[in-house]
């Protein structure tokens, strides 16, 4: 079942999710793209739908977008740990995100993000210092080598 209108255009960038052959016909994808492409796409839509890391919200908020956000749920066996869920309380409190938790909340989320439009400038919403300064930290820690905590004797 869709969140969106049939003459609504969706393209999902699904990772490793399994991508079925029998899809609707307004419905493409690709499993990744580059981050110019990633960042062009989201400069030319109406409505960013996204995860909840970081790196992803804050260059839809770059393309002058209010992300809709589904976190990653430890609880579902979606991720290993709630930094998504937390991170996305804080910017849904902020106003930054448009938080969606069920299908309801999803298509609720993308009728209202329809009609109030793109705002007029980067990095829709507001964000403060510390939660911009701790998305920066979260891609830091991903590109950096895993240092294990037990030493091998």
């Amino acid at each position: 079942e869709s969140a969106g209108d049939a003459d609504q255009h969706w393209f999902v960038q699904y990772g490793f999710t399994h991508w079925p052959d029998a899809r609707p016909t307004h419905l493409t994808g690709s499993q990744m793209l580059g981050i110019g492409e990633l960042n062009d796409l989201m400069a030319s839509v109406d409505v960013v739908i996204t995860h909840g890391g970081p790196g992803l919200i804050m260059e839809a908020r770059a393309a002058r977008q209010v992300p809709i956000v589904i976190p990653r749920d430890p609880a579902l066996g979606e991720h290993v740990d709630g930094h998504q869920m937390d991170f996305c309380a804080r910017l849904r409190d902020e106003g930054s995100i448009i938080r969606a938790t069920s299908l309801d909340g999803l298509r609720e989320a993308i009728r209202g993000t329809l009609e109030r439009g793109r705002p007029e400038s980067a990095g829709a919403g507001h964000s403060s210092e510390t939660v911009t300064r701790f998305a920066a930290l979260v891609e830091e820690s991903r590109t950096r080598p895993r240092k294990s905590l037990l030493r091998r004797r």
